[in-house]
């Protein structure tokens, strides 16, 4: 993150160069930042496809899943 290496003295600002207005730190880089939007859809349509599965799986029976 880019505000960690500005802690240290490693980079000029802490802001986030896509998000002009934002710190760049762990809960932007992971939940806000639009350059990583795309990126977080597909990882929670990945887990809900996942999270669907595995509970029908539990609950119901693996056939019907497949």
């Amino acid at each position: 993150m880019i505000a960690e290496l500005y802690n240290h003295c490693l980079s000029d600002t802490p802001m986030c160069e896509h998000c002009i207005d934002s710190v760049e730190d762990a809960h932007h880089y992971f939940f806000t930042c639009s350059k990583y939007t795309n990126f977080r859809d597909v990882l929670c349509q990945t887990i809900q496809t996942f999270f669907i599965v595995t509970i029908s799986f539990i609950l119901i029976d693996y056939s019907v899943v497949v």
